[in-house]
């Protein structure tokens, strides 16, 4: 059971957009599962600058306050050493 989860994030990950990454990371906080929900942050860490006005506005819409506020922060500290 544990491939076929593994197996089904990294077809999930190979599938990231700007558009799909909000709805996943959305749905791997809400099921736990901590290594998509990472990678997902991950990918908004690096893709911010492509990141929609109306992307991040669904998400904010989207989610609970407690994982909107981990992004953000996460966002405002990429590159800070």
């Amino acid at each position: 059971m544990d491939d076929l989860k593994l197996a089904c994030e990294r077809h999930l990950l190979r599938q990231l957009t700007t558009k799909s990454v909000f709805p996943l990371l959305v749905q791997a906080d809400l099921y736990g599962v901590a290594s998509l929900k990472e990678s997902c942050i991950k990918y908004v860490l690096f893709h911010s600058p492509q990141l929609t006005t109306a992307a991040w506005k669904k998400f904010i819409s989207a989610v609970r306050p407690k994982l909107f506020a981990e992004v953000v922060i996460r966002v405002a500290l990429n590159g800070i050493d």
